[in-house]
Parts: C-alpha cells; sequence; structure tokens
C-alpha cells in the first residue's frame, strides 16, 4: 500500500539524489549535499516522501529544512514535490495531498510558518501568502537559459557561440585565443584553491559569499557525487579563475564565480562561461542556466550570451500562528544584520 513517511533513514538518502534527478521540474537545491549543508547554520532537515507499495520507490516527495531560532520554528522547502516519472496519472488531489502532509508535518514540528516554492504549472486551493517569508533557504525566482543545441542538431562550441551578442561572440571567441585553459577541480587541495577565486572576487567587488569553511563539505561531497563541479581557468600554468555549477536533470546552473583582473585582460570571465557550456553538452545536458541577478555590469555581462528569462516558480508561506508569525515580521529585520554573528556563534557550539 502506498504511504507517506517522513525519514532521514540511509536507505531513502541513498536513493534520493537519482529520485530528484529523473524529474526535469526539480531544482539542484533539493540535493542532498545541498540540504545538508544547512547543519552548519544549526538547521535540520528531513525526507518527506510517497512511497509505491512495495516500500522500494520514491513516487513524490521533498528535502525540507528546519530552521530553528529561540522559540522561532520554520518548515521550508526549496522545491516541491518532486514527482517520479514512473508515478502515473499523477493528478491535482495528488498534489493537495503533499501539500496535506507538508503542513501536518509542519504543526506537528510546532513551526510558526512554513514555506514553499512549487512550479507554476501546479495551482494551490489552500489559503497562502505570497513571496518568501525565508529568503535564505528558497529558490530563485528566475532561470536564465541558454540552449545548448538552438537548432536541435547535435552540439557544436561554434554555432552556440554564434547565438551570443556580436560583442559576446567576440569577446568569447578571444578568450580562446589568449591561450586559456580549463580544467576541474578535484582534490581537496585544488576545490579549496578553486574557490579562494569566488571569495576574493567577492571581497573585492564587496558582496558576501559563504566562505571555504562554510562550503567545503558541501563541495567536496557535491563533486564526488558529481552533482556539482568547479571549473577553473588556467593561463601559463597560474590559476585565473573559477565558477561553481550545479546540475539538474537537463540543466547545469553556474551558482558563483570569480576571476583574477589581468592587464591586458584575458577575458577569463567569457572563456569559463563558454567552458561551462561545453561541460554541460558533455554531461549530456541541453541547458545551460548563466543565473539572474547581481549588479548592473554582472546582469550586462550575462546578457552578452543572449539567455532567455524564464519565471518557473513561484514561493508561497503559510501562517500557523498568528502571535509567533507577528513576532518573527518585527524581530527579523533586526536579526538580519547580525545573521553572520549568529551563525558564527551557533557554529562554535556545534563543534
Amino acid at each position: 500500500m502506498r504511504r507517506w513517511i517522513v525519514t532521514s533513514d540511509q536507505k531513502w538518502l541513498n536513493k534520493w539524489d537519482e529520485f530528484i534527478f529523473s524529474d526535469k521540474e526539480s531544482v539542484f537545491l533539493q540535493s542532498i549535499g545541498r540540504v545538508d549543508s544547512y547543519r552548519k547554520y544549526g538547521m535540520d532537515w528531513e525526507l518527506l516522501i510517497y512511497m509505491d507499495d512495495q516500500d522500494e520507490k520514491i513516487l513524490m516527495g521533498s528535502a525540507n529544512i528546519i530552521v530553528k531560532m529561540a522559540f522561532l520554528k520554520i518548515y521550508v522547502c526549496s522545491y516541491g514535490p518532486s514527482i517520479s516519472p514512473e508515478f502515473e496519472r499523477f493528478e491535482y488531489k495528488d498534489f493537495n495531498a503533499y501539500i496535506e502532509k507538508f503542513h501536518s508535518r509542519a504543526k506537528e514540528l510546532n513551526a510558526f510558518t512554513s514555506q514553499l516554492t512549487i512550479s507554476k504549472t501546479f495551482s494551490i486551493s489552500e489559503n497562502y501568502i505570497s513571496g518568501a517569508i525565508f529568503p535564505p533557504v528558497t529558490c530563485a525566482k528566475y532561470h536564465n537559459i541558454i540552449s545548448l543545441c538552438p537548432d536541435d542538431s547535435t552540439f557544436d562550441k561554434e554555432k552556440l557561440i554564434n547565438t551570443f551578442s556580436s560583442n559576446g561572440r567576440r569577446d568569447s571567441r578571444a578568450s580562446y585565443r589568449k591561450g586559456l585553459t580549463s580544467k576541474l577541480a578535484k582534490t581537496e587541495d585544488e576545490l579549496k584553491s578553486a574557490y579562494s577565486c569566488i571569495e576574493r572576487n567577492a571581497k573585492e567587488k564587496g558582496y558576501q559569499v559563504r566562505s571555504w569553511k562554510e562550503m567545503n563539505d558541501f563541495i567536496i561531497y557535491s563533486t564526488k557525487k558529481e552533482n556539482a563541479y568547479l571549473l577553473t581557468a588556467w593561463y601559463e600554468e597560474k590559476l585565473q579563475g573559477a565558477v561553481l555549477l550545479e546540475k539538474s536533470q537537463n540543466t547545469l546552473h553556474y551558482t558563483m564565480g570569480g576571476v583574477l583582473r589581468n592587464k591586458p585582460d584575458l577575458l577569463t570571465g567569457y572563456f569559463l562561461q563558454t567552458e561551462s557550456m561545453v561541460l554541460a553538452s558533455k554531461l549530456g545536458l541541453q541547458y545551460y542556466d548563466i543565473s539572474y541577478g547581481g549588479p548592473e555590469e554582472v546582469q550586462r555581462f550575462k546578457r552578452m550570451f543572449n539567455p532567455t528569462l524564464t519565471e518557473p516558480y513561484i514561493t508561497i508561506h503559510f501562517k500557523h500562528s498568528n502571535i509567533r508569525y507577528f513576532l518573527f515580521q518585527n524581530l527579523f529585520p533586526v536579526l538580519k544584520k547580525y545573521l553572520s554573528k549568529i551563525i558564527a556563534l551557533k557554529q562554535k557550539f556545534l563543534k
């Protein structure tokens, strides 16, 4: 008999990533490496899954984060539900069943609110509030998609570059003539060195990224599982930049990156983005998501590759306690200012 369970049992953890990668709508934020990375911030997580009759296959489910802040608790899903292609005749009532289970589990945990990102293909009858109440754990609203085989033929790098803007074509081709080479970081030392490019770039540009200490477990685990990749660029045996890429069913997603500044300019950013698309093709994927957002100069750079902006998801949340919801809404804007210090303190006591 098919049934719902909440679990952290290794049997289901072993099956989870394969399951989410079978769903073209699911997101890389649902991978084991991703959700487990939140433990470093004092959060917990679990799987909410719907099993087949033999208790062997996952038909539907999500990996959910439990955010704990003193007496305030939030139940968050970065995307759900992921659905197996083996779930025949999936219907609206099945989606409603998931929402009901998500709700009831949030209440069991005494969460004052629960947050969920869903595909726009789903319609929801429950009373909900639009938007995220806890933005640190949510799926990006937009994808910035580049088709790797725009004319449905086999992959060809030159054909792909021809789809870029005129400046994008010029600078991508010029970056290859500079003599840059690419390599995937594999060992822990290589991964750490590559990630240092991203940290240094963030520091120079005045924005924050998670430190290597915060990200190392996730990056080491996910690159070993080949759910994520750290692609590096080299010039005359010197590391010039790196990009962190994460995989979903048919798309390779750019998460973050950083390059060294050179005079004359090596155009390392153009090289790494084009090489990332080449890697996506080698992995048998159809699309590359260059991501959306960042300062205007970053957005301008991304537009050079002529991506198509899509908005496949919506984020909603539910209120389970009026008093605690009100308190959180008034406290969180203040707490955000001290979030890094609170996290550092939590990490100290979690050691």
